[in-house]
């Protein structure tokens, strides 16, 4: 049984807590070393409070925002679920559908032993007659 330690990052912004996983990989930049997290594009490097390491400067920029990474892992992710569940019902109506499949020559085996049996469990009702002739079933109501 193997046990991983998972370490997560908790950032404050705007009000909100994010929490994204900072995996144990990283690599160094400007001999800072930047630590890789569950998204391929962000980066986190660690510094002390007391010790500013890069210049501050005003930078626009449209999608530099935590809360734009935020969405856009959800739209990920309901993207994702919904395909799944789709799958996922796809799946279930073609088992539905071999399930009544199989029923259904299971039943044709009984129209041979059994006319009445067959009829009975097919059509629900017991005014139904059955004849065989050969591979050919006619079924003939008989209350009119």
């Amino acid at each position: 049984m193997e046990i991983r330690i998972l370490r997560f990052s908790k950032f404050p912004h705007d009000g909100y807590d994010f929490q994204i996983l900072v995996k144990d990989e990283f690599t160094y930049v400007c001999d800072f070393p930047l630590f890789k997290t569950e998204h391929p594009g962000l980066f986190i490097t660690t510094m002390k409070d007391d010790r500013q390491l890069f210049k501050h400067k005003k930078k626009i920029v449209a999608l530099d925002n935590l809360l734009t990474y935020v969405d856009s892992k959800l739209v990920y992710s309901m993207r994702h679920t919904k395909t799944q569940v789709e799958t996922l019902y796809r799946l279930f109506e073609l088992k539905r559908c071999k399930l009544q499949s199989d029923i259904t020559k299971n039943l044709f085996t009984f129209a041979r032993l059994s006319p009445e049996y067959f009829a009975y469990q097919y059509f629900g009702s017991q005014a139904i007659l059955l004849q065989l002739e050969g591979k050919l079933f006619t079924c003939l109501n008989v209350i009119q």
